[in-house]
């Protein structure tokens, strides 16, 4: 046992001598991450996690996406989720809606994308009807690698890519599918 006592006491008198200037790279990780990070002005942006893009936002209050977009997106955040789609696929829809909102939405309105044809979803039968599903629904996790007037080229986690043609017809933008789904 006192030998287990002596090679206690040998590592604390070690530790105690350790060289301190190893801990400098630390503390200056910790001083970046305290640095006040550039305000954004669109709430949605603060949930992006894929998109590194340092954009430069308007500063006359006006947005190069539709007010109803960002309206919609933040009704989808600050909501329950739709008892007709899982929790987990809810999140990844958040999560999808997010990336999109931040990194695609300002092209994709500029290509002239509607609000059904980016965040569609059929109004009875979400998770089952992909016919009615807009760009976001249909990512489930994957990226987007390139949008036009017409489709959207899909980067799947296997490093395939798949295109979306624009075309959703019997289709509601999520944000009403919650109204919806209150009044039910």
């Amino acid at each position: 046992m006192s030998r287990w006592l002596e090679a206690a006491r040998g590592a604390k008198k070690e530790m105690a001598q350790v060289d301190h200037n190893i801990f400098t790279p630390v503390q200056k990780v910790q001083e970046v991450q305290q640095l006040s990070k550039r305000p954004r002005k669109d709430s949605y942006c603060t949930y992006c996690t894929k998109c590194t893009s340092q954009k430069e936002y308007r500063t006359d209050g006006k947005h190069a996406v539709p007010d109803g977009w960002i309206e919609g997106y933040q009704k989808l955040t600050s909501d329950h989720c739709p008892q007709t789609i899982t929790a987990h696929r809810w999140q990844q829809y958040i999560q999808d809606a997010a990336t999109f909102m931040c990194c695609w939405s300002e092209k994709a309105h500029a290509l002239g994308w509607t609000a059904i044809e980016v965040f569609g979803m059929h109004p009875l039968a979400p998770a089952n009807r992909p016919d009615a599903a807009g760009l976001v629904w249909l990512l489930n996790g994957n990226e987007i690698a390139a949008i036009t007037t017409d489709k959207a080229i899909i980067k799947t986690k296997s490093g395939n890519s798949q295109t979306l043609v624009k075309g959703v017809t019997g289709s509601i933008p999520a944000w009403d599918l919650m109204s919806e789904s209150k009044l039910s």
